[in-house]
């Protein structure tokens, strides 16, 4: 799984899609710290996390709910 592919599944499954919004460094720390070790789970900063984050939330493909 990319990052992006990550951050998106994230995002679509978060308990208020499709009301999510922007998060900021702490917010983004704070959700990395609770992944667990999987393979599966791409290794990113908190910067990255946050920056691909922001960057779904606005991005049509990612929050359409149908």
């Amino acid at each position: 799984m990319t990052p992006k592919e990550f951050i998106t599944y994230c995002i679509q499954h978060d308990e208020r899609f499709p009301d999510v919004s922007e998060i900021d460094l702490a917010t983004a720390q704070y959700l990395i710290n609770l992944l667990d070790d999987r393979e599966e789970v791409p290794i990113l900063s908190a910067q990255e996390f946050m920056d691909l984050w922001n960057a779904g939330v606005k991005d049509p493909a990612i929050m359409d709910i149908d």
